[in-house]
């Protein structure tokens, strides 16, 4: 007689819950160490993007100082809208320039409104066409560019978060920090702790970062 064959049946099928828990527990895990790391990834490249932004903006006013007889202009008006300027807005026509990524508004600002607005021509960035006292900073709106004789450490913009009487930050958990963009067309990420933003007359030259 024939022999029958004996096949063993696995009668399991799937995952059992305790496995399913694992899986989902591995998973919860590994979002938990990728997710910070992917947002602050996120938030490097928005801040790289608006220190681009801030030098090609010192780099297009320092053009347009050429034509204005070697003189930083004065436009009417508040800071963060010198783009409004009729001989300005020649220079500054993209827009989005003016926009920083991370620009949620400051509490100084009517409705807590993000500073730019593309219909109105407004920057997130302020323009130190004159004194801006609550972050240290000497206007520059008058006065000829031969008068800076270290542009490096002279801010032209800045962001109105650096002005503590605003308490936010855009880039950094720190509040009171903002970009700010000197006339040689270089940025930075500063606090307002840094020497030389609360600058008064008796402080060294080498701290004087913002005059």
């Amino acid at each position: 007689m024939p022999r029958r064959c004996q096949r063993s049946v696995d009668r399991r099928s799937g995952f059992t819950l305790i496995e399913l828990l694992i899986v989902l527990s591995l998973i919860g895990t590994l979002m938990a160490l990728l997710l910070p790391a992917a947002m602050d990834a996120h938030r490097k490249g928005r801040m790289t993007k608006c220190m681009g932004n801030a030098r090609q903006i010192v780099s297009l006013f320092n053009i347009a100082v050429q034509d204005l007889r070697m003189v930083y202009p004065s436009p009417a008006g508040n800071d963060n809208a010198f783009a409004q300027d009729a001989t300005l807005k020649l220079f500054f026509k993209d827009i989005n320039l003016l926009k920083c990524p991370s620009d949620s508004g400051a509490p100084s600002y009517p409705g807590g409104n993000p500073c730019f607005n593309a219909g109105l021509s407004l920057a997130s960035y302020c323009y130190a066409k004159s004194d801006i006292s609550g972050v240290g900073v000497m206007g520059v709106g008058g006065k000829r560019a031969s008068a800076f004789r270290s542009p490096s450490q002279k801010a032209l913009l800045v962001e109105p978060t650096l002005d503590p009487a605003n308490g936010c930050s855009w880039h950094s958990k720190v509040p009171s920090s903002g970009m700010v963009g000197f006339l040689d067309s270089h940025a930075l990420l500063a606090p307002t702790n840094c020497p030389g933003v609360i600058a008064t007359a008796a402080m060294p030259p080498r701290d004087r970062l913002y005059y």
